[in-house]
Order: C-alpha cells, then sequence, then structure tokens
C-alpha cells in the first residue's frame, strides 16, 4: 500500500498538495494505519475534477463501505 503524507504541503494546487488535502478532511494522516491508497485518492480526485471537498467525501464513503463489511452481529 502507498501512503504519503506530508502535512507542511497541503494545498489545491498540486497533485501532492491535493492529495493531503483529501487525507487531512478525511482524518487519514497515520501512515502505521492507512485506510486509503495514494491511488485510490488519485481516482476519486480525477473523478472530482480535482474538488478536494468531493474527493474526501467519496473517499469517506468507501472507508465506511469497507468496515460496514466488517459488522458481526450475534442476537
Amino acid at each position: 500500500m502507498t501512503f504519503t503524507y506530508d502535512s507542511s504541503a497541503i494545498d489545491t494546487t498540486t497533485s501532492a498538495g491535493r492529495r493531503n488535502a483529501v487525507r487531512f478532511l478525511v482524518g487519514d494522516t497515520d501512515s502505521t494505519d492507512a485506510q486509503v491508497q495514494d491511488d485510490e485518492i488519485a481516482f476519486v480526485l480525477t473523478e472530482s475534477s480535482d474538488n478536494v471537498y468531493e474527493a474526501g467525501a467519496y473517499c469517506c464513503r468507501a472507508i465506511a463501505a469497507k468496515y460496514s463489511r466488517r459488522v458481526d452481529t450475534e442476537l
């Protein structure tokens, strides 16, 4: 899993800055507990025309879907 994050380079003018912004908005800033890969963020940024807020929301839904599959209930 490729994970990169630089809190000193959060912006919307470069691809790395947008990736950092999405990670910041999603809360995925811990490399030891990465939730999405850099390639996945690049994909959602492309799909959202580089809108970091839309991409962040997309990533949040994907993370929620991933964990919702792990739910186990007993009655």
